[in-house]
Formats: structure tokens, sequence, C-alpha cells
């Protein structure tokens, strides 16, 4: 008995401190902490990320898109395996490139789609589907490169899918072109209040713009489409002429660079590490053509030419070049306020001019033709009258011929336009055929592991294998060979 009152001591001792513990615990949490970002944020940054991550700029766009392209030559050797189509020497760009997506702008537009689809905690319509354009934007540029990526699984590792399968380049494509459509409708709903204002670094919250974005983005993807997939493609291109699309300079999907820690310009950096020479190619259809984009790009060498180098140079020839004989960009090639252009005007005309070739567009190809030149000569602030002189008197300023030399004129004036979105032209070329790119048979140059001809896509890097093998192993099998010669499922037109 004499216990019992120090039993209930210990009690209410034990009582104490478990209380003084619970408010410890709360005396230790932050009231300010976020359990969850706000979508706005994760909207933003996922816009940044797409158009302007370091990565992208230096081992996509010089690497690979600038040289497979026939825009540059980068005099460096950690850029010789790209230019001579090697694919076993610095294969972490393809790692690089492939890891930069997924756990980047991705993983950030999948949160924003997860906190706003319905029923989420920040649920918003027209939210969820600006930041679903933004995914596919992404989604669109890996599949272009790789082929079958994860798409329906990809870049939702935050929801527990650590090994995602690999979908098939049709279905993502046909599945994006839909998803777009729907989209479309919603940000047309939308109030722009609603949306992401003071948060959008493309268009400034202005749906109307979003709209235009969205359907020139679908008629690109139609296009790509087209030679394997015609029925649907057809559909669809006709869907999008009937909607309002980019059609001015004003309206170009592209992001200003500034010098800040935001909206980094990339490229004046970069220049300063890898210097790059224009390309024989680019500058000898400049010439020839009296193009007065020439003088815009290209440098005058100390001898007072424009001068290129070839492409692919075998490493004894590439030895031997004198640099300073051949032609360097222009400042306006990696100026600070370069703008990063994804979508343009000039690139919607040539869609259209090729959509009137094939019968799906009432309007004249020609006309559009030569309107796609104009605005991509005025992009590049070439004056008036030099553009008029180009259009009165160049004979590739006219369309001509068989409408397979129609075709070939869009595609090289598209090729002209995509200038410093390189990895855009590249796949241009790969489609159509356009610029010819020829197999590489002379002594002079090298044919890395591709017999001499230009790449058709990226290798799955070695990493993703190794930690998703089973799936990527699924992929390669019903695409093909994990080589850079394998074709991706829209590239069919050379068949």
């Amino acid at each position: 008995m004499k216990t019992l009152p120090q039993i209930l001591a210990l009690i209410l001792l034990a009582a104490g401190m478990s209380g003084c513990y619970s408010d410890f615990k709360d005396m230790n949490k932050n009231p300010n902490a976020l359990t969850s970002l706000d979508a706005e944020y994760l909207f933003s940054n996922a816009v940044k990320k797409t158009f302007l991550d370091t990565r992208t700029d230096w081992k996509l766009m010089l690497h690979f898109g600038s040289q497979y392209s026939h825009f540059y030559v980068v005099s460096h050797n950690t850029t010789r395996p790209h230019d001579t189509y090697k694919d076993n020497l610095y294969t972490e760009d393809y790692f690089d490139i492939y890891s930069a997506t997924f756990v980047g702008p991705l993983k950030l537009t999948n949160e924003v789609i997860r906190l706003t689809a319905e029923g989420g905690e920040q649920e918003n319509p027209l939210r969820n589907a600006m930041a679903q354009v933004v995914a596919m934007v992404n989604y669109a540029r890996i599949t272009d490169l790789y082929g079958d990526i994860p798409y329906t699984e990809g870049g939702w590792g935050r929801e527990g899918v650590l090994s995602p399968k690999y979908d098939a380049q049709q279905f993502i494509y046909e599945d994006m072109m839909t998803r777009l459509k729907n989209c479309i409708e919603v940000i047309k709903a939308g109030d722009p209040k609603d949306a992401y204002p003071g948060f959008d670094p493309l268009y400034d919250n202005d749906p109307e713009a979003w709209v235009r974005f969205a359907s020139s983005f679908r008629l690109r993807l139609a296009m790509r489409a087209r030679f394997a997939d015609e029925a649907f493609a057809s559909q669809v291109i006709s869907e999008c002429l009937q909607e309002e699309l980019i059609e001015d300079l004003g309206q170009n999907a592209q992001i200003v660079r500034y010098d800040n820690p935001d909206l980094y310009n990339n490229w004046d950096w970069i220049h300063g590490m890898l210097p790059w020479k224009m390309s024989k190619k680019l500058v000898d259809w400049l010439k020839n053509t009296s193009d007065p984009r020439l003088q815009e790009w290209v440098e005058p060498t100390p001898f007072g030419e424009y001068r290129g180098v070839p492409n692919g140079l075998n490493d004894v020839e590439f030895s031997k070049v004198y640099w300073d004989s051949i032609s360097d960009p222009t400042p306006a090639l990696y100026a600070r306020d370069m703008p990063v252009y994804f979508l343009t005007a000039p690139e919607v005309k040539f869609l259209h001019a090729e959509a009137a070739l094939i019968g799906l567009d009432g309007g004249d190809a020609n006309q559009y033709y030569r309107e796609g030149i104009r605005l991509a000569m005025e992009q590049w602030n070439i004056p008036d009258t030099a553009i008029q002189r180009f259009l009165d008197h160049e004979a590739e300023a006219t369309l001509f011929g068989s409408d397979e030399n129609k075709l070939r004129q869009i595609a090289t004036q598209k090729w002209l336009s995509f200038a410093t979105n390189f990895i855009q032209a590249y796949t241009s070329i790969r489609r159509t055929g356009y610029p010819l790119i020829p197999q590489r048979t002379a002594p002079w140059l090298d044919r890395g592991v591709t017999d001499g001809y230009l790449p058709k896509r990226f290798k799955y890097p070695k990493k993703e294998i190794a930690i998703n093998y089973d799936h990527v192993m699924e992929a390669i099998e019903r695409q093909g060979p994990n080589e850079i010669s394998t074709p991706v499922w829209w590239d069919v037109k050379g068949d």
C-alpha cells in the first residue's frame, strides 16, 4: 500500500513527459514548410526546363543536332564521334539527354497533371490541359529520337512506377494527337484567371496563344506521321487546318534568353568552350542560291571568303584542316538575347504548303511556300529589299517541277527555317529525305557505324537497359536492333 502513491506519481510523470514530447514535436514543425508545391511553380519550371536545359543545348542541339543536320562542324574531340556517325564513344550523351527529360520537365509536368486532375488536390482543368501540352512536347522530342519510349508510364516515379513499360511509337503518336485535340477544347473554354497568371514564361498566360501553339504542334505531329499512318494523319491534318494556327512571328513558340539564372543564354558560354565552324553543306547552299541569310549567319574568313568545312572528315583529314580558313558563325547565332525557337510561323507556312501539295489544304502551295521564306528571313532581320530580291530572282524561291521536287524545295526551306532548333532540322531530314544528305563514300570521310548513312535514331542508354532490362528488350524486339541505323516508326519514306 505504501508503494501506491509512488506508482501513481510515476504514472503522472510519464504522462507529463509524453505531453512534453508531443509539444516538442509540434514545436519542431515548421508551420511555413510546404508539403507540396503549387502547380503554378511546377508549371513555370517545367516550361523553362523544356526549352532552356543546359544539357539539351550542349549535347542534344550542338553535339548531335547541329552536326547531324549539317549546319555546323565542331572542332573539338568530344564531338568527333557524333559528326563521324559513331556510337561507341561518349555514350553518356544518350543517357544524359534521355534522363534529363524524364527527371526534369516530365517529372514536373506529370506532378502538375496529378495535382490538377479531376479529384486532385488542386483540381483545375485548364492548368491540367496546358501541362499536358508541355508534357507532350517532351514526349514527342524523346520518341522522335529513340522511337519506342515509356509514355503511359514514363515520368511517374513519384507514383511508384520505377520500371515503366515502353509503348510503341505509333500508339504514342496517335494518342498525343488525340490528347492534344481534347486539350485544345479545354483551353478554348477556359478562363485566363484559372490558368497561370504571372507564371507562364512562354505565352504570358494567353489561352488563345496556347490554342494556336497546341494546334500547330498537332499539325507538326500529323505531318510527321503521314507517310507511316496516312489515313489517321490526313484526318488530323484536315482538323488542324480548321483551327487558328501560328501565322506571324509574334505568335512564335519561343523564349527569349536573358543573362540571368532563370533564362540563361547557354549558347554564349558553350561557344566559348566548344567553338564551332560552319558546315560546307549549309554555306554552299546559301551561296549557290544567293540567300541573304549567308551574311546574317556566316562570318567571312580573314581571306574574305564564305567557306564551310565538310561534315564527317576522318581523323587524318580533320587534323589537316586550317581552321582559320573556315567561316565562323556570326554572333547572331549565339547572342545573349537569341530566342529559343520551338515552333515558328515559317514552319507552319511550310506545313501549309505541304498539305496543299497533297490536296488537304485548299490554299496555294506556292503562295504558302513563298510566305514561309519571307517569314523565315524576317525572323533573322533580313532587310525587306534583300528578301524581295531573293523572291523575284532566285529559282528556288518558286515551286516548280514534279510534286516530289516541290516537296524537296519545301523541306529544304523548312530545314533552313529551323536554324538553332537543330534537332528539328535533323528530324525533318529523316522524315522527308531533304535536303539530301548522301551516303559518305569518299575516302576522306568517315563512314562510322552506319556505312556512311545519316543516323536514324539514338541508342537506348546502357544505364536504362541495366535498370529496366525487360521493358527495353521488349521495345528492341518490337522496333529493331538498338543501333543508330534502325529507323523509327514514322521514318518510312526512303523504304
